[in-house]
């Protein structure tokens, strides 16, 4: 399988689009009413000025002052929408990147210049690893799109194949749809990833609690997108210890949302195994 990560294109890759539904915005930061994700608390989640730019990148915040992000595609400013309506825009001042069994992995912590103002941290999602998997997933891309999938894996991916090449722990989910003969979809929300959308968010709903599984981090390279290929996000779940000592290094804290297992537990098969690939250079 081949890994080809998020550089500039075109934007996530919908079962069936309708910008009632999949756009966060009516119009410039305007709260879309029929959005899927209409009635939570997007503050944290920042948003395109100009998709394609540098400033454009995604993160999610996580504190007063740090975003977590994707080290390959991360951003030098944030932009985010207050719970009062005004756009405010954060300079990030560093960025640490967190390693997978003490090798550099593709998830980064930025530190703001400063504080946040009237826009509230996501807090992190936690638990078993079969509280995810089957679990529903929500991801924006860049565009500020969003659309649903669901969790097929928990896994570490490895890039060129090479067990030094960016490490990460991820979740994996499959674009699946009638067109393309996948199974298991969401319906005309299946949302697949394509390139530009790395470091945008993977959210999760708990108990009717919003919380942040991770960035994202790459895709399966296919011939066509129509087809079935897996979408790849981190999982920040497994970087909890080393984002904690950098943010309360800074004086701040993280907030969770525990998943809890289903009633009935079902194994799926080879959940924990590695996911080997290889990136296009």
């Amino acid at each position: 399988m081949a890994i080809l990560w998020a550089a500039p294109a075109e934007a996530a890759l919908f079962s069936a689009y309708n910008a009632a539904i999949h756009e966060r915005f009516s119009s410039g930061t305007t709260s879309n009413p029929t959005f899927l994700l209409n009635g939570f608390d997007l503050s944290g989640v920042a948003f395109d000025t100009t998709p394609g730019t540098i400033d454009a990148r995604g993160a999610a915040l996580i504190s007063q002052q740090h975003v977590l992000g994707a080290w390959h595609f991360r951003p030098s400013t944030v932009n985010f929408v207050g719970t009062d309506g005004v756009v405010r825009s954060y300079a990030v001042e560093s960025w640490t990147r967190l390693t997978t069994g003490g090798i550099n992995s593709d998830v980064a912590i930025g530190r703001l210049a400063s504080e946040v103002t009237n826009v509230n941290p996501l807090p992190i999602a936690i638990g078993a690893d079969s509280a995810f998997i089957g679990h529903e997933l929500y991801a924006f891309g860049q565009s500020n799109q969003a659309g649903r999938n669901i969790i097929d894996a928990i896994g570490t991916l490895y890039l060129n194949g090479d067990p030094s090449d960016n490490p990460t722990v991820v979740t994996a989910y499959d674009f699946d749809n009638p067109s393309n003969g996948g199974t298991g979809g969401v319906g005309d929300d299946e949302i697949g990833l394509v390139g530009g959308d790395s470091g945008y968010q993977s959210l999760i709903v708990s108990d009717g609690q919003l919380a942040l599984l991770g960035a994202h981090f790459a895709v399966s390279e296919t011939p066509n997108y129509e087809v079935n290929y897996t979408s790849f996000s981190s999982f920040a779940r497994d970087y909890v210890d080393q984002i904690n000592t950098i943010v309360t290094g800074d004086g701040q804290s993280l907030s969770f949302v525990v998943v809890p297992e289903p009633a009935s537990m079902a194994i799926f098969a080879g959940a924990a195994g590695l996911l080997l690939a290889r990136r296009r250079r």
